[in-house]
């Protein structure tokens, strides 16, 4: 099998994956009624959608024998999300909701991010140049999801188990 056939079935794996998540993250976000949770799980549907458009053009360019696009940054990250005060009023207001249901969409979240983390280091291992490249960034970028959510969820959590009327 030549390695550009089967980076080709990867990217198409990770262009699954991508839509997987969006599409979780998308299905959550309805389930809460306001909150910081909602904007987060919105936010991520709109990363996500981002890094499908791009492992798209990795694809239509591997297909083409092309050079690979090497975008620095597709306004993913923490510093895009919120900031601190607007991260802080947002865990304010989750308060007010059910708890147990956020902290657990979150887990899953983090989850996800944690195996895209994974995943796009692992193929950037089997590739070379700047598919390598692209494929590393995307990497970098799903761990700042991560770090972002983890954060998130653990003050979540340590602000439930702290409520003396449990949440």
């Amino acid at each position: 099998m030549e390695p550009s056939t089967d980076i080709g079935k990867l990217l198409r794996y990770a262009l699954r994956m991508e839509e997987t998540g969006r599409d979780f993250f998308r299905e959550n976000s309805k389930k809460f009624s306001h909150g910081g949770v909602v904007e987060i799980l919105e936010r991520l549907a709109s990363e996500e959608e981002k890094h499908i458009e791009f492992i798209k053009e990795l694809i239509v360019g591997l297909e083409r024998g092309q050079d690979f696009s090497t975008k620095e940054d597709l306004g993913t990250g923490p510093g895009s999300f919120f900031s601190q005060r607007a991260d802080s009023e947002k865990l304010d207001q989750t308060a007010l909701e059910s708890m147990i249901p956020a902290c657990t969409v979150l887990r899953m979240a983090y989850l996800i991010e944690r195996d895209f983390v994974d995943f796009y280091q692992k193929l950037a291992q089997r590739a070379k140049g700047k598919l390598k490249k692209a494929l590393l960034m995307l990497s970098r970028w799903e761990r700042e999801h991560e770090k972002f959510i983890k954060g998130y969820h653990d003050r979540l959590l340590d602000q439930y188990v702290h409520m003396p009327w449990g949440g």
